[in-house]
């Protein structure tokens, strides 16, 4: 049991609260920017104002690219032993099973990862480093 004051707990409170304002304040300018709502400030006549939806159309280029009816998982085996390579090839025919399932659900589990969280900051792309890149010492 902790040694928590009353006085400890209502300061945490606060800011858990101040923080959850904040990524709220934050998603919803993001909202804005994807649907295209956001105040132009600088041009003041509407007539002047152009709307180029470009944020959605950023997030949406790169989404339709990832989104595909077919995605593959691929296990790489962590040594060249014939087990490994076994071991990871079963989990990786597994995967796929599960991946196919998940795609026939009514709404598109990757494409709600996708493109509703990935502008609202509550995923992201990890791209995995190659040290083969960072070590290259040819010519590119």
């Amino acid at each position: 049991m902790s040694d928590s004051t009353p006085n400890d707990i209502k300061s945490f409170d606060e800011e858990m609260t101040v923080r959850h304002s904040a990524r709220i304040t934050e998603q919803r300018t993001d909202q804005e920017f994807l649907e295209n709502n956001y105040p132009l400030v600088l041009i003041k006549k509407k007539e002047y104002q152009m709307r180029t939806n470009f944020a959605a159309r950023m997030i949406n280029a790169v989404t339709q690219q990832l989104i595909s009816n077919k995605p593959k998982v691929y296990i790489t085996p962590k040594t060249d032993s014939d087990i490994d390579k076994t071991v990871s090839k079963n989990v990786s025919i597994l995967l796929n099973k599960w991946i196919i399932s998940l795609l026939h659900q009514s709404v598109n589990p990757f494409e709600q990862v996708f493109k509703n969280y990935n502008y609202r900051g509550e995923s992201w792309l990890y791209t995995p480093h190659n040290a083969m890149l960072a070590n290259y010492g040819e010519k590119w």
